[in-house]
């Protein structure tokens, strides 16, 4: 009976000792396992803290590039103002000062050279010439003689009760007011304009 007692607490023993290493293994692979969920949930976190930061760097590296580029078409388009400004000015300028030209001799060879630019472009027998008030007192036979003398074409010349605006040269109409060409200083820097706005901005700037 001893012996089987013996035998029983030996057994006992051993498997309870079996049992404290099952047990001891069993908590050290979860040991194991924990800390390995434990690593790749650091590894997962850093990997998103990562690609959150490379996400922001690229958002931010874009909105620098946005920002660059509005900077840059802001500073354009106040240039070109700036310059068109200043384009505006000459042309204004110089509009000012054929306004301001005595009406001499020099200036009965601009008035009539805008007249008889007009009667070329119109190609009609009788026409009429419309001037502004100053000018108006320039248009006398010998004035008109010599706009006879030197058209390529025989025309007929009336000087228009009409009255234009502008600072100085003529607007040329038909007969018939069907058409008309205006050659005033306005009309004529207006169509020069765009060919010139080049070169008066390489003068100007």
């Amino acid at each position: 009976m001893l012996k089987t007692v013996g035998n029983f607490d030996a057994l006992s023993e051993a498997t309870l000792w079996k049992a404290r290493q099952e047990a001891e293994q069993i908590l050290e692979r979860a040991h194991r396992g924990a800390e390995r969920d434990l690593e790749k949930a650091r590894d997962q976190a850093e990997r998103i803290k990562n690609a959150r930061t490379e996400q922001m760097k690229v958002r931010l590296a874009l909105e620098k590039k946005q920002a660059r580029s509005r900077i840059r078409l802001e500073a354009r388009k106040k240039r070109l103002t700036w310059k068109e400004e200043r384009v505006e000015a000459v042309f204004q300028e110089a509009l000012s000062r054929l306004a301001a030209l005595p009406r001499d001799e020099a200036y009965r060879k601009i008035l009539k050279g805008s007249i008889l630019e007009g009667i070329a472009v119109l190609n009609k027998e009788r026409v009429r010439v419309v001037l502004n008030e100053k000018d108006r007192p320039l248009f006398d036979r010998k004035f008109l003689n010599t706009l006879s003398e030197d058209s390529d074409r025989p025309v007929s010349l009336i000087l228009s009760e009409e009255i234009h605006g502008a600072s100085g040269g003529a607007i040329v109409r038909s007969e018939d007011d069907r058409v008309a060409f205006d050659n005033t200083f306005e009309a004529r820097l207006a169509r020069m304009k765009d060919g010139l706005r080049g070169e008066v901005a390489e003068a100007v700037f």
